[in-house]
């Protein structure tokens, strides 16, 4: 018996219990052996031991938990001067893991399973007294019941008696807050809490997280993601966090109604008055670059931005076959060939061929300023700065 806690007044909604444990772990432990945590509810006089005289199978509630966890071990990731040679480790994010799975697999050097140790053990009690309808609980939350042993039912014989539900709570169990076992410990840190936890919060537990592992599986999310959005709900103040969504959902509304206006405003567009081809070319290599660059850095971006960003590559693309002539032509030999051609000067009109000029003009300027500005960075980047590749140094 590692912790007790005596006098619990059931259906006492002010109930709460803290204790800080130091466990000693076994060398077994040490070499990724399993560890549960046994938690027993007793009616006050029970015994726990079935043998005892002062036991009674139905004043003694069972349930069991485990204390260690299995997870990949973070590979290092190395970051490296492209020049000088000079390397930088840093750990692998869930993205950059899922990456390189791939790779890992026909190399057969996957990352090994080691165990973690996750040092909070939230144990609850469903604080209701009356009945339950069993029947309309959702699959997940009606295997966490217990049944009476004796097959009692109520007066009327119309409903079943259930035991108290012992809820063990791992919600919040994040993998930062986790901490790798290995030989060097000898025992590990345990706090434990209890307090009572009503329906509903018992249903919203088990319905979020029965959705965030299935979204998990279904769309290819990571636990990384999973464990960002908890850390969100679990950090952030609450006015901030719905003035967050609130925020976000407007940006998404507005991102959306720019991009009918866009797309509506060019349908019409017949001419090329007031039309800068260059600033159109330009905008799809900045559009292309900031994509794949939150691709590359996909742990610290969120789908709705990827979404978003996505969306705006690909209508400036179709604006470019509004600004230019695209055809695409079968060449000798069966090969397509894509042909790009702007309107000849003797086809303009005279507000058309100043709108050229003074695009010509206006970049020409621009070109003195933004080239050397690029070159410099460029050249300090790749001076002092590490990077995963030559890749990730041409995007950011």
């Amino acid at each position: 018996l590692v912790w007790q806690a005596k006098d619990i007044v059931m259906g006492n909604g002010s109930e709460h219990r803290l204790a800080h444990l130091d466990i000693p772990i076994s060398t077994k432990v040490q070499h990724n052996a399993s560890l549960f945590a046994h938690i027993y509810l007793a009616r006050k006089g029970v015994s726990l031991d079935e043998h005892s005289s002062s036991h009674q199978r139905d004043a003694v509630v069972h349930t069991m938990t485990p204390l260690i966890h299995y997870l990949q071990r973070p590979k290092i990731i190395q970051r490296t001067n492209l020049i000088l040679g000079d390397s930088q480790e840093t750990e692998e994010t869930e993205h950059e893991k899922e990456e390189n799975a791939s790779k890992e697999e026909k190399k057969e050097e996957e990352s090994p399973i080691i165990s973690y140790w996750w040092g909070n053990l939230t144990v609850n009690i469903l604080n209701e007294a009356g009945s339950i309808p069993f029947g309309q609980l959702t699959p997940n939350v009606r295997q966490l019941f217990q049944l009476d042993p004796l097959n009692r039912t109520t007066s009327s014989g119309k409903a079943h008696m259930y035991m108290p539900l012992i809820y063990p709570n791992d919600f919040w169990r994040l993998r930062d807050h986790m901490i790798p076992v290995n030989e060097t410990l000898t025992s590990l840190p345990l706090r434990v809490e209890y307090y009572p936890l009503s329906m509903i919060k018992l249903q919203m537990y088990e319905q979020l997280g029965d959705s965030l592992q299935k979204q998990q599986s279904f769309y290819g999310g990571s636990s990384g993601e999973t464990d960002e959005l908890k850390r969100m709900l679990l950090e952030t103040n609450p006015w901030i966090l719905a003035f967050t969504i609130l925020v976000t959902t407007l940006h998404s509304l507005f991102d959306m109604l720019a991009f009918k206006n866009d797309i509506a405003y060019w349908k019409q567009k017949k001419d090329q008055v007031g039309v800068s081809v260059r600033s159109i070319l330009l905008n799809v290599g900045f559009q292309a670059v900031i994509f794949l660059y939150l691709l590359d850095n996909e742990k610290s971006t969120s789908w709705m931005i990827l979404i978003s960003q996505g969306i705006g590559l690909v209508i400036e693309l179709w604006k470019v076959t509004k600004a230019l002539n695209i055809k695409l032509t079968r060449r000798e030999g069966g090969r397509m060939a894509i042909h790009v051609e702007r309107k000849e000067k003797a086809d303009m009109s005279e507000t058309e061929s100043k709108t050229a000029q003074y695009d010509a003009e206006a970049f020409r300027y621009l070109s003195w300023i933004a080239y050397p500005l690029l070159a410099g960075y460029a050249l300090y980047s790749l001076l002092y700065d590490t990077h995963k590749s030559w890749y990730s140094f041409v995007l950011s």
